[in-house]
C-alpha cells in the first residue's frame, strides 16, 4: 500500500510540467514524501528500503511523464511491439536514480536539516536543464562567430 502511495505521488507530481503546469503541486508532493520518508526512518534504517521508497516515487514520475515516446512509437506498425518497453522499462530505469537521490539523503540523516531533502531532489530536475540550456547558449555564440 505505501508504494502505491508512493507511485500516486509520483503521477500527481506530472502534472505541473506542461501541458498542466500545475507547479503548486510540487509544494504538496515533495513535502508529502518528506514526511514520508521521515516517518519511515523512524521505523527503520535500511537503505534498500529508502531505495525502493524513491524508486517507487520516481517510477509513477516518469511513468507518467515519458507518455510522449509511447504515443511516437504508434505512428509506424512496426514500432508498436515497443510500446510496453518504454511505458515500463524507460521509468524503470530513470527511476534508478530517484532511488540513489533518497539513499544519500538517508544517508546524510535527514532529521538534522530538512532543506537537504528540497536541495537533493530540485538539484536533479534542475541542473540537467540549466546544464542544456548553457550548452545550447554557448553554441548558438560559436555559430554567430563563425
Amino acid at each position: 500500500m505505501e508504494l502505491i502511495f508512493l507511485v500516486i505521488l509520483g503521477m500527481i507530481t506530472t502534472l505541473s510540467l506542461p501541458p498542466f503546469n500545475l507547479f503548486f503541486l510540487n509544494f504538496l508532493t515533495f513535502p508529502l514524501f518528506f514526511i514520508f520518508l521521515i516517518k519511515k526512518s523512524n521505523l527503520h534504517n535500511n537503505l534498500k528500503f529508502f531505495f525502493i521508497y524513491g524508486w517507487a516515487f520516481g517510477f509513477g514520475y516518469f511513468m507518467t511523464n515519458l507518455y510522449w515516446i509511447s504515443i511516437s512509437l504508434t505512428f509506424d506498425q512496426n514500432f508498436k511491439f515497443l510500446i510496453p518497453l518504454t511505458v515500463i522499462f524507460i521509468p524503470a530505469f530513470l527511476s534508478i536514480f530517484y532511488g540513489l537521490v533518497t539513499i544519500v539523503f538517508m544517508i546524510l540523516n535527514p532529521k538534522k536539516k530538512n532543506i537537504k531533502f528540497f536541495f537533493y531532489f530540485f538539484s536533479n530536475f534542475w541542473y540537467p536543464g540549466i546544464h542544456k540550456r548553457v550548452n545550447i547558449y554557448w553554441f548558438s555564440l560559436e555559430l554567430d562567430c563563425l
